[in-house]
């Protein structure tokens, strides 16, 4: 690629190692879409094929191959801002002011390093806390509803199921189907363990065996662990007991974001320009450690249009102060 003349050499250096991958352990931006695409590619053409014969494509199939679609896409959007970062004429403000603050190649990395890593998708956190957000209340009201429901068929029907009312019956007969089950047969292996429930009986003796009168042993550590565990479960809550403190749970609960995700969510309305400044400056300070002085904010103003890219969007000092004042002053992500 050819760069700005401008761009200093620690610049350069840092901007080839993330697109050609020359750090240990990082393929690099490039070789990293080039896989993706091909992944892609390779998903598309299963699917394809599947069509042309008249069959179905399940919904896990599409929903991998959005998955792998969205992820091309953003190494796309990576490589490109990257790029930019030695080939856009508005990075020359960012790299003059960094100048002024340090000589050094270690702070230009870890600035264009945050600003890279500032550059997500917000608004997609977003949309996920607002919907956490009116899901825990839902949760809260419906658990609440299950309880009461179940209370009241106690007080209409007496011969109810036995799981209804006992948490450790509820345990005995549910399985574990996380990892499609990955972990069943290791959960019916202890599941009597943690219940407390009586080993197994030896086997009977033979036929032919002596009779002999065995004189009854004193209860082992195990068996009276046991017997403790069993009685601990008979008077532990019953199921709409922890319905309700779910429900007391989930309505007290306030789904946040935290680190430079949560700086970028923390305005009242979604704003691109607002959420990666505060996301940038979260990085530069907390995970970097600068001083957020005139310089810096100067740099900062310059990337946040190179890195937007939107010819819409150009930002100042006077934004990027706007933009921190408020969590700076609260403590805001």
């Amino acid at each position: 690629m050819e760069f700005c003349d401008f761009v200093p050499q620690a610049a350069r250096s840092y901007i080839l190692e993330m697109i050609n991958g020359e750090v240990p352990k990082w393929d690099g931006l490039h070789r990293l879409a080039d896989k993706a695409k091909t992944e892609l590619d390779q998903l598309v053409a299963r699917n394809q094929e599947k069509t042309s014969r008249g069959n179905r494509i399940s919904k896990d199939e599409l929903k991998e191959q959005k998955r792998v679609r969205s992820r091309y896409e953003q190494l796309l959007g990576d490589l490109e801002a990257v790029q930019r970062l030695g080939t856009d004429l508005q990075m020359e403000p960012a790299y003059k002011a960094l100048k002024k603050r340090s000589n050094e190649d270690e702070p230009l990395r870890r600035f264009l390093h945050a600003a890279w890593g500032a550059r997500i998708d917000f608004l997609r956190h977003r949309e996920a806390l607002d919907r956490a957000t009116a899901l825990s209340k839902e949760i809260a009201v419906d658990a609440e509803h299950l309880s009461a429901k179940i209370r009241d068929l106690f007080e209409t029907f007496h011969d109810t199921p036995l799981e209804l009312h006992s948490i450790s019956e509820l345990l005995r007969q549910t399985d574990s189907n996380e990892l499609d089950g990955h972990n069943r047969g290791m959960w019916r292996i202890h599941r009597g363990l943690i219940l407390g429930d009586p080993p197994s009986e030896p086997t009977a003796s033979s036929p032919n065996q002596e009779d002999r009168k065995v004189e009854p042993s004193p209860p082992t550590v195990e068996e009276l662990y046991r017997r403790d565990l069993r009685y601990a479960w008979g008077v532990a809550p019953d199921f709409t007991e922890l319905l309700s403190k779910i429900s007391e749970i989930m309505g007290e609960f306030v789904p946040r974001k935290h680190g430079y995700i949560g700086a970028g969510v923390s305005s009242r309305e979604a704003n691109e320009k607002t959420a990666y400044i505060r996301g940038l400056h979260k990085l530069l300070k907390d995970a970097h450690g600068f001083k957020i002085d005139l310089p810096i904010k100067q740099a900062m103003a310059a990337v946040t249009t190179v890195m937007l890219n939107n010819p819409d969007i150009e930002v100042t000092t006077d934004d990027v102060t706007k933009a921190i004042k408020y969590y700076e002053k609260k403590g805001v992500g």
